[in-house]
């Protein structure tokens, strides 16, 4: 028997390369997280040359430990290899500078981002002792993309060691790439620092507040100095180092959660805090620990904040930019994030899936700002080696996305958007009797100007009640109380829930009268009465106050350029004010590209008359394909602009497909066409990536035909069911279906058949469309009630 080996392909580059790697935001982040692993306290990235793309290069610099050539050889040029991982890289270096550093990366490819960034790269390297040299590698990326029947190991890297280099440095790495993928424009460059802001978390315990990130773009100097004398806002300048704020550090006043499961993975801590104000604080048993501590959760600190109007206007000011472009929920692990979660448009967490199911009940992605830490080892948690994949699928994942929805995003819900009940009088199930809700007896007394000589009269028994109806409504908020061991809340809360209980306070004031009542204690009644008395004065004089507040809005409404869209339903916005000068802009320019391609297309075919040139039937019915394709666009991208503000609609994008569907429907057919009865059935959601105008032309083709005159249909159905991963949609109308004439359905989907007075290619603009999205459409013959098409995606 012989023992045989694997040969590698020289494209394995591209495989673990820009292939692995696809975002260059990402790319830099890997290389940035190498150098915090090399224990360098400082990085630049900088930017020459970006506006000649032939000399343009891009740096990234750290003052780290540097490599020698023995550990370049074995180490950097061992592909898949980490020191890291085996404990090796830093046995001696730690030791000598009694670093606490955990490593971000660990999987030995991230050193490929370079190939990602630019198909050159110069590593310079500068070992951390006394004896070092200047070690040279230069790497040509497309050396390895010439043949894939050649070996990887026989493509040939450079090495030299260099006498001096125009850096100073005394230690360290130096990355030069050249021969840039993208243009590296200010625009691209200040993407870039946003997301680098969010790259570094300085709240988790890992010497991150010894790293920092410089970006230098000498070609952008003048121009940050022109916007710093005008005050602009960091995000706006490009050269600077790079800082995370916190939320926290805003000093935003808004309600939110922090739970904690500590390093021992025995217990978890949950502290809920209402505009500064503690409401409670838990002890409870972790229920997400295992005997195999590899499958327990441990070491995980959750920090959630409710934004709310106020609180997002503040965020905005602050920050200079709106909290649903600066993202949602982020998570970390040892200081780092791990992608995508928390970016713009990422559901990783299903926040929005879960509110598209209770709109009112439920907090989605635009109502939350928070962050997951995942700190120590927890090498169960561990990023996908695409690095934007976000964690790998693992059992202890599973337990961390639990954690998140019942210990941290239920408990936060519950509060916020269910605690304007706690003022509602409570039902005794077993005498029907109704009681005041926590604060009825102790509360809301206090809260107004009698309190202090209400709450002596209130009897000890009384009290005790009040508190185990604290602690039972405590224990009501966090969902699951089975797994609490210790309670702390503090009396005053009552006073910060006071104002989400106005409704219910007249109530409460005539439970606790019915009390004194019953309890026949006079001075109790006659405080109550006075109370009552006070109370009807303070809402006649806020009713007055909220008049004359609505007056005010309305004339600031009037003149506000910035009026917030707030009452955005799913994936549309419901307001039909007029669109943004932007998304105008962008309109206006898609329309332009398609009136191109029919201009272009008419003016070829009239040169070919006019030169008397024979035109074939196939290229006069490909002519009319082009320009009717093109005018099915148009005509979509006016439908957008007229009908509904809806942003982005030409860039792909990954949401849930039903839901969008649905919102598209809903939002201009059904309000366009009240004479047009359309029903879903199949209340499911699946991820998909898209295209909406690709998907908006599908319906406005089905439901554009189904209104036609000589077909009159005035009620359709949308079924949807899923299988594995297809989303299978059945459509159906009551119009006078498939004529029996037609001998061969398929035809309906060819190019110009028609049996109305259409031009037949709407269907057939669907086939091609639907094929490109890997998707089908046919037809049922056998259907008698109308017409009914099935589309497989």
């Amino acid at each position: 028997m012989n023992n045989e080996h694997f040969k590698i392909s020289a494209y394995l580059k591209n495989i673990i390369g820009k292939e692995l790697i696809t975002d260059e935001f990402v790319a830099v982040f890997e290389l940035v997280k190498n150098s915090f692993d090399a224990n360098a306290e400082n990085v630049q990235v900088i930017f020459e040359n970006q506006d000649n793309p032939a000399l343009a290069k891009l740096i990234i610099l750290d003052n780290g430990k540097g490599m020698n050539y023995q550990e370049l050889k074995e180490k950097w040029l061992f592909v898949a290899y980490s020191a890291k991982k085996d404990g090796s890289e830093f046995d001696d270096y730690r030791n000598k500078i009694n670093t606490k550093r955990h490593f971000a990366g660990a999987k030995g490819v991230g050193r490929f981002s370079c190939d990602r960034l630019g198909s050159f790269l110069n590593l310079i390297t500068i070992k951390d002792n006394t004896s070092s040299k200047i070690e040279n590698l230069i790497v040509n990326w497309e050396e390895f993309e010439k043949d894939a029947k050649e070996e990887f190991i026989d493509v040939n890297v450079k090495h030299q060691v260099l006498e001096s280099i125009n850096y100073n440095l005394k230690h360290g790495t130096i990355l030069e790439i050249t021969g840039l993928r993208e243009v590296w424009d200010r625009n691209r460059i200040l993407k870039l620092k946003k997301s680098l802001v969010k790259l570094v978390n300085p709240n988790q315990e890992n010497d991150t507040n010894n790293f920092s990130i410089e970006i230098i773009a000498k070609n952008e100097k003048e121009r940050d100095e022109e916007l710093e004398e005008k005050n602009t806002n960091d995000f706006d300048i490009v050269n600077g180092i790079i800082q995370n704020k916190l939320f926290e550090s805003l000093q935003i006043k808004t309600t939110n959660i922090n739970v904690k499961i500590s390093s021992d993975g025995k217990y978890i801590f949950s502290e809920l805090i209402d505009r500064g104000n503690l409401i409670f604080k838990i002890k409870e048993e972790n229920p997400f620990k295992d005997i195999d501590k590899k499958k327990s959760l441990s070491n995980i600190n959750i920090f959630l904040f409710v934004l709310n109007r106020s609180a997002k206007n503040i965020f905005h000011r602050l920050m200079g930019m709106e909290s649903v472009k600066y993202g949602s929920v982020f998570m970390y692990k040892n200081g780092f994030r791990i992608y995508p979660f928390g970016e713009q448009g990422d559901d990783s967490l299903k926040l929005d899936i879960r509110k598209q199911q209770g709109y009112n009940r439920f907090l989605g992605t635009r109502d939350l700002l928070g962050r997951i830490e995942i700190n120590g080892n927890n090498i169960e948690l561990q990023e996908t080696s695409s690095r934007d994949g976000g964690l790998i699928k693992t059992i202890v994942y599973d337990k961390l996305l639990k954690l998140f929805e019942n210990f941290v995003l239920k408990r936060l819900e519950r509060y916020t958007v269910e605690v304007i009940r706690w003022g509602d009088p409570i039902k005794d199930k077993n005498t029907g009797e109704f009681s005041p809700a926590i604060s009825a007896i102790d509360v809301k007394v206090k809260i107004l100007d009698d309190s202090r000589n209400l709450i002596s009269k209130v009897s000890e028994p009384i009290q005790d009640v009040v508190n185990n109806e604290i602690i039972g409504f405590i224990k009501w908020l966090t969902i699951e109380p089975k797994y609490i061991e210790k309670i702390e809340y503090d009396r005053d809360f009552f006073k910060i829930v006071e104002e989400k209980q106005d409704k219910s306070t007249t109530k409460t004031i005539q439970i606790i009268e019915q009390k004194a009542e019953k309890f026949d204690d006079k001075d109790l009644l006659k405080s109550v009465k006075k109370i009552k008395k006070d109370f009807k004065q303070i809402q006649e004089a806020k009713k007055e106050a909220e008049k004359e507040t609505l007056q005010i809005e309305k004339k600031l409404e009037k003149v506000s350029t910035e009026k917030e869209q707030i009452t955005k339903q799913n994936l549309f916005l419901k307001s039909v004010k007029a669109l943004e000068y932007d998304d105008v802009r962008d309109l206006v320019h898609i329309i332009g590209m398609k009136s191109d391609i029919i201009s272009k297309e008419i003016i070829r075919i009239k040169r070919k008359i006019n030169k008397g040139q024979k035109i074939s039937t196939k290229e006069l019915n490909d002519f009319i394909e082009d320009i009717s394709l093109a005018n099915s666009l148009i005509n979509t991208v006016t439908n957008f602009a007229t009908k509904k503000n809806f942003l982005k609609a030409t860039q792909d994008t990954t949401q849930d497909i039903v839901g969008f569907i649905k919102d598209y429907i809903n939002n201009i057919y059904l309000k366009l066409y009240r004479n047009l009865e359309i029903k879903f059935f199949g209340d499911v959601s699946i991820i998909k990536h898209f295209v909406p105008f690709e998907i908006t032309m599908i319906i406005d083709n089905l439901i554009g035909n189904s209104r036609k005159k000589d077909i009159g249909a005035d009620k359709i159905e949308f079924h949807f069911i899923t299988d594995n991963n297809k989303l299978i949609i059945t459509y159906r109308d009551n119009g006078k279906g498939l004529s029996s004439a037609i001998t061969n359905p398929n035809l309906i989907f060819e190019e110009g058949f028609t049996t109305t007075n259409g031009s037949g290619l709407g269907l057939a603009h669907i086939k091609k469309t639907l094929k490109r999205m890997n998707g089908n459409i046919s037809v049922n013959p056998s259907y008698n009630k109308g017409i009914e098409f099935k589309i497989e995606l």
